[in-house]
């Protein structure tokens, strides 16, 4: 007798554990979903912060990694990204002023454009 109350406990616990098996799958699908969204919002995001400056997307990386906290890392480091922020800065300014007055010079024309119509 004892052989059947071992099997019929056996048996119990194989169905409380396809339930609880069920229940962590479906937790996975929401998850997923939920990534799914977030990803989606995020990229949105992005796409619209892009089409108002492109290197807001490159900066914003750039800037995480020197504010993001670090445990037990020496100043050197941070001294060394400083430098590195400065060479891309050399590198990137004349471009990126470039832009910058191009951007200004089509806004002025438009001002201009609108105020000689009036």
């Amino acid at each position: 007798m004892a052989g059947i109350f071992e099997v019929e406990d056996l048996q119990a616990k194989k169905r409380a554990l396809v339930r609880e098996s069920e229940v962590y799958r479906q937790t996975l699908v929401m998850e997923f979903h939920n990534l799914r969204l977030y990803t989606e919002r995020i990229r949105s995001k992005v796409t619209k912060l892009s089409r108002l400056n492109p290197f807001l997307t490159l900066a914003a990386p750039l800037a995480g990694g020197f504010f993001r906290r670090t445990v037990g890392r020496s100043k050197l480091r941070f001294v060394g990204k400083a430098l590195m922020a400065w060479r891309l800065y050399k590198q990137f300014a004349p471009l990126l002023r470039g832009v910058v007055d191009r951007f200004q010079g089509r806004t002025r024309q438009a001002e201009r454009f609108t105020t000689e119509e009036v």
